[in-house]
Parts: C-alpha cells; structure tokens; sequence
C-alpha cells in the first residue's frame, strides 16, 4: 500500500511465501521504473525492517487471513488444482487432513505468531536480490544495497548449456 498507493512507486507489488517439506522461501516483487529502482528497493527494506521491529497490526493479519481464507476456494475449483494440491501433500509429508481444517487453521493464527516467526525467520542480511532493468537509468548504483554480481542473458544460456 505505502509502495503503490501511497507513492506511486511501483506498478504492482506484493510478497509470497512458498513452503517446502525442509525449508520455506518469503518473497517480495515489485514492477517499478527504472528511475526509482533503488529508491523502491530500499522502501521494501524499510519496510521490511519496520514489521520486524514493530511487528504486524491486527487489521494487517485480519485483512490477510481474510484473503488466504477467499482465495482458498479458488485453489479446488478444476481438476488440476486438486491434483496439484494432492502432490503437495504426498511431496511435503503433509497429512491427508491438511485441507479439511485449512480454513480453521487460518484462523487460529495469532498477530504474536505472526510478529514471532517475521523476528526469527525473516534474514534481511541473508536477502537475495535480482533487479532487472537498465542500469543506466536507475536512481542511484546498485552498489548502495551490496556487492552487485551483473548476469546477462549470455551467462545464463552458457550456463544452461554447461
């Protein structure tokens, strides 16, 4: 909201989360122009920062367990959903049940659940960061966030080819 309502910095932005049998991977994405790169980027940080000293408000949690709980119908509705999430369970050594009490789950979870495993498990000086864009054109040098590794589209075909 602060990032595209607020400020009009980016064209969509939002954040993720994907769970794996043995570790989870948090997410954050952002479409904006080149000439706010770095100024976006440091926002998120900030940001980020922020939750994690500060936590999350109960309006915050209730307005994403209302979206986790509404959008839960639409990941059943084909028959290619329910198979994926068949192999999710199978893959993750989640129980049969999973599904059943999803919903309740959902619900059950507390703002000092949340505010907790933000503080424990949220690295920010483990971040991985890929920018995309014309460097030439950003608001400030990447170096201003950390040491930069350039990757171009010759790297990565060589490297698909190795």
């Amino acid at each position: 909201s602060e990032i595209r309502s607020s400020r009009g910095l980016a064209y969509s932005v939002g954040s993720y989360y994907s769970a794996y049998p043995d570790y989870g991977v948090f997410g954050v994405y952002c479409f904006t122009k080149n000439e706010s790169t770095l100024t976006t980027t440091e926002l998120i940080f900030d940001i980020l920062e922020r939750i994690k000293k500060d936590g999350i408000t109960q309006k915050e949690l209730d307005l994403a367990k209302d979206s986790i709980i509404n959008s839960f119908i639409f990941s059943v509705s084909s028959a290619k959903q329910i198979v994926s999430n068949q192999i999710f369970l199978e893959y993750g050594g989640v129980d049969d049940e999973f599904y059943n009490d999803y919903t309740e789950n959902i619900q059950k979870v507390t703002k000092n659940m949340v505010n907790e495993t933000i503080k424990n498990f949220v690295l920010l000086d483990k971040a991985i960061l890929l920018v995309l864009g014309d460097k030439k054109r950003f608001d400030r040098p990447l170096t201003r966030l950390g040491e930069t590794e350039k990757i171009t589209l010759e790297d990565l075909r060589d490297r698909k080819n190795n």
